[in-house]
């Protein structure tokens, strides 16, 4: 297999050759932001996994059907954990992009899963957990080579505010040690 790498409107366009379809040449190209040195070891990975012949093969499985892939091999999850990350799926990530082919995923769509969930009213800690979760979804696709790219890493993850803790107040504290000590409790000494 063999690659191709050019220059196009500030970003490089990487094609690979990955292999004969019904008699005609098939390829796949795609564009990349960064360095040219970036640029050039993604098209290596390209063109491996074109030899490889894994990832076209990839074409017609949904974010919803690797979604739930993904889920059902997460066997070592504590239950809660488990039912927290079926919530996020089917409530917030599925019905805005569970149709969507995998490897037409693009960083605009993870944004839009975002988008959905604010104007939902969710905090920005939910946010944060509903981009979690899809980042782990999305990088076990890489892994698989089911995608190129993990297109979560170009979406910024939502940043919750940190609230400071305001410490008890010293009158508060006596008063609330006061009652302790007057109660029937039983305290460890």
């Amino acid at each position: 297999m063999k690659g191709s790498l050019r220059k196009r409107a500030g970003a490089w366009e990487l094609r690979v050759d990955a292999g004969m379809a019904n008699g005609r040449r098939v390829q796949k190209s795609r564009t990349y932001k960064g360095t040219k040195k970036e640029a050039e070891a993604e098209l290596r990975r390209m063109v491996t996994v074109a030899e490889r012949g894994s990832h076209f093969s990839a074409d017609k499985i949904t974010v919803g059907a690797h979604a739930n892939r993904w889920f059902e091999g997460k066997r070592a999850l504590k239950p809660r954990t488990a039912a927290r990350y079926r919530e996020l799926l089917d409530r917030n990530i599925l019905p805005v992009i569970g149709s969507l082919p995998l490897t037409k995923l693009r960083p605009d769509h993870v944004q839009d899963v975002l988008n959905e969930a604010r104007a939902s009213g969710l905090s920005e800690q939910t946010a944060l957990h509903i981009y979690r979760c899809l980042f782990a979804v999305l990088r076990q696709a890489v892994q698989l080579d089911l995608l190129w790219r993990n297109p979560a890493e170009a979406v910024e993850a939502p940043q919750p505010e940190r609230r400071e803790v305001e410490p008890m107040k010293l009158e508060i504290l006596e008063r609330a040690l006061s009652v302790v000590a007057t109660s029937d409790l039983l305290m460890p000494t």
